[in-house]
């Protein structure tokens, strides 16, 4: 039997290309599986420095991941706090029902500090729960390490994510 990781991990090189992607198979999946997951949307497109939310798939409540410093903050806006509020707001709502959990990106948080995103991840894995990522380019390397074998790298092109989830999908009913 081929082994079909549980872990689908959509590699662009641009966030917002992974972020499209994430959304349009959650649209055309969304009828067929329960999912749950975060999927990051700008918030202000007119203002480039304006800090990104996360907004959650099933019932689209919002997390602020950004203090807004404005456009001559030289620092990192992140705000962990918020996006570990946002992983733990998920992992509660994982349940027998879940059949798949879009997490909007490993990227800082997660390949520096552990922290993030990592919770949710974890938990669905434990759950047996698929796992659809997107993975931030920076930090390919870092990802590559965490999850070595467990992945498969997918482009951000929702016909391979859906040859993938459809794959994973029977072999999780199987």
């Amino acid at each position: 039997m081929d082994f079909l990781p549980f872990i689908g991990a959509v590699m662009a090189d641009h966030s917002a290309q992974a972020q499209a992607a994430l959304q349009q198979v959650v649209q055309d999946w969304q009828d067929r599986v329960t999912i749950v997951g975060l999927i990051e949307h700008a918030q202000d497109a007119s203002d480039q420095c304006a800090p990104g939310i996360l907004v959650s798939i099933d019932d689209g409540k919002r997390f602020p991941i950004g203090q807004d410093l404005g456009c001559g903050a030289q620092g990192c806006t992140l705000d962990s706090g918020a996006v570990v509020e946002a992983g733990a707001w998920i992992e509660q709502k994982l349940d027998e029902r879940v059949q798949l959990v879009v997490l909007s990106k490993f990227g800082k948080l997660e390949a520096e500090l552990g922290r993030g995103l990592s919770g949710p991840l974890s938990a669905a894995l434990d759950q047996g729960v698929p796992v659809l990522i997107a993975v931030s380019a920076r930090y390919r390397d870092q990802w590559a390490a965490f999850a070595e074998g467990l992945f498969v790298p997918l482009p951000a092109e929702p016909a391979a994510i859906h040859a993938w989830l459809a794959g994973v999908l029977a072999k999780a009913a199987a």
